[in-house]
This record gives structure tokens, sequence and C-alpha cells, in this order.
């Protein structure tokens, strides 16, 4: 095969050293889809570190152990004609005026990827398909050479492969990033053959210009952070686009809830088809085929639970308040409405899995409760809210970020408790993204389990602020913890059996999601629940609420809220130099400013603190009870205040034309008021207190210009008819 004759397409001018344009290309090989956003991963298929003497029969094997390659031959001859790997050639290559830091590496790097295109949808058939048709266009050869200083991305799908070859090269001065192209380039034929063999455009225009960046920018010994780890990156691809398909659409047309259905409803998706994944590899481990049971404890809208019911899974959700959402769901999801105490009682000895998505103060005491049901529960936990055993989580390292060491802690409960605790990225809208695995724990014998316990209960002793109640559980045996209760009612086997099972214990120590015992199965204790010590692990432990506390300020007294805002307008207008001490009349009104009278005067500029020293600590620490405290205040009296970062000022409404934006935006649930005019249930502020009126015609401005300007708003039609 004669050499490729490669042509410079495109230089970019960069400051980099060698290292930092090899971890440049790193990011590229091994996550090209955060610059390639139809692609979901790259797989390694296999990597040769060799000398070039060695690199023939090293690559020639690695051809040979994947099916992939159909002519191993031709794809030998090209890796051989790209690198010089003859050993004549490879010595005058060796030449180079830049000293490069390798640490074991070899002058000769050849890998082998798959790039793995998104799933999309059918939009006729409803089914999913992949944006390339052909196996083998996935499959990428990888040629690093480092001695030239230069890598070679080869798309594997023809026998034209050459062709459709790429190269970024760093010259010898270290100051410019080159993209290099075969003379003969072979486009691709369509957008969709465009996902994994790019267009000389693309190559040019931004992944050249994206690899530049990374080479400046990048910290050369930082490790690349990864995602989906743990999982089938091809098999979640594929998995979570049917799954999107399946429940995505029906449940965001139908949501009730006030959040916002595009993020949760396809944030737990991604969540389901994560864990799935988990429980499918974990049943290949054990050649088993019998489907993980689970209980999710602080399930929320509990569209996680149905998910994983509706997938063949047992197990059921347990919150302290119910959503309106669960009604929805039907039958077939299990959801329990129970406000969890860790304590004795609330154990789950027949199920494999516990769960904690977004548990907030359950977070810390799911590893417990899993490892004290039975020596064979793993838990799933996504932590979100800092909170520790009992009480708000305080870091101890102020050299971390507080979810850093939040997730150490969290890692670290496990880790007592006996479990062998994994640390994945997920790929979800939420800041909060990194989630824990405990599993693969070493059995102990009853014996170890009890020292284990001492251990357990000693470590959340010394992070509480009170002593424990109860001495640690010591009782075990190799029988299940409710042998009493399913020996008087066992398990069929049938899910309808087991979810009717669930509704008579209620929300009790016993398992509503039975699981096959095995003989080296150990479980704790065998008494009946009347017999199981019910007082609770931590005496400072305090559930939420069941109620949900409205806090945005609309609780406070109305005096209140007036003295508020007066106190912040007036030294505002102070502030600009405005006498406040005048009672506003018609020559100052919005009406005379028309005839030619002077101009409306807004005031000045206060910082947050600056307003805060306004008040006293008990006005303070009563707004410091609402969510977002002052500032929430100010944004909920937007008619008079305009929040922009870290200033306040009033609201300037003579710059603005029409009504109030605020007064024009529909609410959710409101539909199509054809008329755009606004009723006027409340008196304007600046026409009843600021000195020179209100800046709009009592025609134009959205609040009542007086008490006989108020309106009555028409009643709210009925849906029931």
């Amino acid at each position: 095969m004669d050499s490729v004759r490669w042509s410079n397409i495109k230089s970019c001018q960069t400051n980099c050293d060698p290292k930092q344009f090899w971890k440049a290309i790193q990011i590229w090989v091994e996550k090209p889809h955060v610059v390639n956003r139809r692609l979901a991963a790259a797989v390694s298929v296999g990597t040769v570190f060799r000398t070039s003497s060695t690199v023939n029969s090293a690559f020639k094997e690695l051809l040979k152990n994947n099916d992939t390659f159909k002519d191993c031959n031709k794809v030998q001859e090209f890796v051989n004609t790209q690198l010089c790997l003859d050993e004549v050639n490879a010595k005058e290559q060796t030449n180079s005026k830049v000293e490069i830091e390798l640490e074991d590496l070899s002058l000769l790097k050849v890998s082998v990827r798959k790039l793995i295109p998104k799933g999309i949808i059918n939009p006729n058939e409803g089914t999913r398909t992949n944006e390339t048709a052909d196996r083998d266009s996935t499959i990428e050869i990888v040629l690093l050479d480092y001695t030239l200083q230069s890598a070679t991305f080869v798309p594997f799908h023809s026998l034209e492969f050459a062709r459709c070859s790429y190269r970024f090269s760093l010259d010898e001065s270290l100051t410019s990033l080159t993209l290099s192209l075969p003379a003969d380039y072979l486009e691709p034929a369509s957008s969709s053959a465009a996902v994994t063999r790019p267009t000389s455009a693309w190559l040019s225009d931004t992944l050249l210009l994206k690899l530049a960046k990374w080479a400046c920018d990048v910290d050369p010994d930082t490790p690349l952070s990864t995602s989906h780890a743990l999982i089938s990156v091809e098999r979640y691809s594929s998995l979570y686009v049917e799954l999107k398909q399946k429940y995505g659409p029906k449940f965001v047309k139908i949501w009730p809830e006030n959040t916002d259905p595009q993020k949760f409803v396809y944030e737990d998706v991604a969540i389901a088809t994560y864990i799935l994944l988990l429980w499918e590899q974990e049943r290949e481990e054990e050649k088993s085929e019998r489907k993980q049971s689970f209980v999710d404890l602080g399930c929320g809208n509990g569209f996680l639970v149905h998910i994983l019911n509706s997938e063949g899974h047992p197990g059921k959700g347990i919150d302290l308040r119910s959503r309106g959402i669960w009604s929805l769901y039907g039958p077939g999801t299990n959801l329990e409405e129970c406000s969890i105490i860790p304590s004795d009682k609330y154990l789950f000895p027949d199920t494999d899995w516990l769960i904690g998505n977004h548990s907030d103060e359950l977070t810390p005491w799911i590893p417990v409760m899993a490892s004290r049901s039975s020596l064979h529960t793993n838990y799933f936990v996504l932590p979100c809210c800092f909170h520790d055993f009992a009480g708000k989580f305080v870091r101890s390292n102020s050299n971390q970020t507080q979810y850093r060491s939040y997730l150490d802690f969290i890692q670290e409960v496990g880790e007592v408790c006996g479990y062998e605790v994994q640390e994945d990225t997920m790929r979800i809208p939420s800041t909060k993204r990194i989630c824990q695995v405990g599993k693969r724990r070493t059995k102990p014998s009853p014996e170890e389990h009890s020292i284990l316990d001492e251990t357990i209960q000693s470590f959340i002793s010394s992070r509480c602020p009170s002593k424990l109640l109860n001495k640690p559980i010591t009782n075990f045996s190799h029988n299940s913890l409710s042998s009493k209760m399913m020996s008087s009612k066992s398990s069929t086997g049938d899910p309808a059996d087991d979810v009717q099972m669930g509704k008579e214990s209620g929300c009790t120590s016993e398992s509503n999601v039975p699981r096959t015992q095995t003989d080296e199965s150990t479980s704790i204790s065998s008494q009946s629940q009347s017999d199981i010590c019910q007082e609770q692990w931590a005496k400072d432990f305090q559930p939420r609420s069941k109620v949900e506390a409205v806090r945005n300020c609309s609780r406070l007294s109305v005096n209140f809220k007036e003295r508020i805002v007066n106190d912040i307008a007036f030294a505002l207008l102070r502030l600009g130099g405005v006498q406040t001490n005048v009672e506003v009349d018609e020559e100052r009104s919005a009406e005379n400013k028309v005839k030619g009278q002077k101009l409306w005067r807004r005031g000045g500029k206060m910082t947050m603190q600056e307003v805060v020293a306004l008040f006293d600590g008990g006005m303070m620490k009563q707004l410091k009870n609402e969510c977002g405290g002052l500032k929430t205040m100010l944004k909920n009296a937007n008619q008079v205040f305009e929040v922009s970062g870290d200033l306040v000022q009033l609201r300037d409404w003579s710059a603005m034309s029409g009504g109030t934006e605020s007064a024009t935006k529909k609410r959710k649930g409101h539909k199509g008021r054809t008329d755009s005019k606004p009723i006027k249930t409340r008196q304007c502020w600046f026409y009843t207190h600021h000195p020179d009126g209100c800046p709009r015609l009592t025609s134009d401005c959205s609040f009542a210009h007086g008490v006989d300007d108020v309106q009555v708003p028409p009643p709210m039609p009925n849906k029931n008819r």
C-alpha cells in the first residue's frame, strides 16, 4: 500500500508543551462525546505499547483477537506505512529536538477504539435506530507517534479507510497545532455517516480549535474524569433510548407536579437505566436470572420506582408524604407514605438493594440500614443535600469543596459498614451527579458481623451531638429476620401477592419485597416484629415534617413585609438625594409629568450587604427562616425593586414600554387569556409612597392608582363542567 499523501489543511496558534498536547489528544481519544454531541462515548478495544521493531507482531495479534477487522493484512500494511515501522525509518525519526517525559511509554502507541453513536428514535415507527448502520463504521484505529508529535485517526469502515484518515500534529516550535488530511480526503456521504467519520469542515472549524484550547488550558497531571465507568456505555446508550421513548413522552405530558417534567422525568429515566444495567451485570456475574428486589427510601415522586417495577423488578418506594402523581402510576407501582426513622424497625432483610436517590437526611443512613438488614443487601446512593447522621454536615477539610467532602464522608460510612464502595459519575441534568455503589462485601460470620455492628455504632456515636439510645444489634442467625411472618404468610413468587403483603404489613421492618434465600444467606435476627427493638439509632435524628413548609416569604405578616419594603425603598431614595418626608400629591403625579413637570427620580443603588445593615438581628433572623431570606423578599416585591446580582435599586417603570412584564407572564395552568390588559388587584406602591408618584399614567400602570382603581378579578372557570 502506498503511503498517504498528507496535506496541511489548517493550523491553529497555541502555546503548550508536549504533555499538554498529548493530554488534549487523550481527551479526544477517551471522551469524544464532549465535543461531538452525537456520540455517546468511545470504548477502548485494545492498546499496544511497543517500540517500532516489535509493534508489527503485537498489533497483528491485537487485530486477530477482534472479529471487527475483516482484512487484517490491509490494516497492518496501512499502519506500517503511516508509522514507518521498519527499523531503519524508525531510527531516522528519533532525531527529535523535543524531549518528552513519557514514563515507561514507548515511542509508538497503537490502539483501537469503538465510537458509539447516540441512539435516535424513528418518529414513524417509535423504535430505536443507530445513526450508523454499518457496524464497522464505529471502529477507529488511533496511531500516536510520540517522536513526531502526531496523532493519526483512521475510521475503519471500508477499503477506503486510508482516505478517511485525519491527523493532528504539534510543530517543533510548540507554537502551532496543525490538521492534516489525505490529499484525496473522502467526505462522508450523509449526515448520519458524519457522526463517526467527520467532515473536513468540522475537523478544521470545531475539533482543531477545541484541541488547541484544551492544550492551553488543561493540567497534564490531572487525571481525566470518567462517567458510567461501572456499566457498559454501549448498552446504556441503547437501553436509555428505549426507556426514554417508553416512559418519557407520556409522563412529560401528564406531569401534575410543580417541578419541571423535562428535567425530572428524563433524569429518573437515566438513573433507572443505570441501575438496571448494574443489576443486569450482577445477574451475569452470579449466573442468575432472578431480578433483584429493591426499596427506594425517600422516593419522592416515585417515578424511578415506577420504571423499576414496570421493568419486572419487585420493590417499593417509601416517602414521608405522597405526591399527586402517585395515583397516575397504577396498581403495579408500589409506593408507601411513611416517615422513616433509622432504627431496628426499618430493616429490609429480604431486599437485594436499598436505593437513595437524592434521599436528603436518609443518605448517610442507607449504608447502615443495608448493612444491618442482611449480609447480602447492597445499596445505591446519589448524594445531594449535605446531611450528617443527626443534623447538617460540616466539612473538616477546608481544602476540599463541600460536595467532595460530603462524598468522602458517605464513602467512609459505606466502608465502615463493611462495603467495597465504588464511585461513578452519571450523565444526568444535575450538578450533583456522582453516585456511590456499595457491593461485593466480604461476607463475615455472624460473630464477625456483631463486631462490625459495634464498629458502626461507635462511628455513628462519634458524629452525633447526643449519645445513642440503643445498643448495637448482636443477635445473628442464618434464618430470615421475618421468618415467623414468612412462615405464616410466605411469598408465592407472584408479584401481585408480594404487593398485597406489602399493603398489609405497612411501613414496617418486614420487607414488602421477598427474595429467594440461599443456605449461605445471613440476615439479622429471627425474631418476630414484636420482639425487635424499636428504638432509633440516633437520638438527635429528625426526619422532615410530613407537611412541607412554605418558605417563600409568603407566610410573613403583611405589616412585617411592608416595613421591610418601605425601609429599603426610602433608603434607596435618600441615597439618590430624594427627600422621603414629602407627601405625594397630584402635582407630582404622572399626569402632570406629561404636561412638562419635573422628571421622575429613581434614587440610588445598594449592595445586599448594605441592605442587610438597615435591619436589626431579630428581623434578619425572621427572614433567614424563609428560603432565600432577604433576597427572596426583594424578588417577591418585583413591582418595587430590581435585583441584579448583588445590587438592589428601585424599578424604573418609565423606562419600560407597555404593561408590566411580570403581569403579562402566564402562570402555569392559566391558559390563554386573549386580552393583554392586566386586572388591577393591588395598589401601586409608587403612586402611594414615592415623592414623585408613579412614573406611569393611570391608564398605563398595571397597578391601581388609589382605592377606587382596584378591580375585582373574575371568577375562575369551573373545570368540572
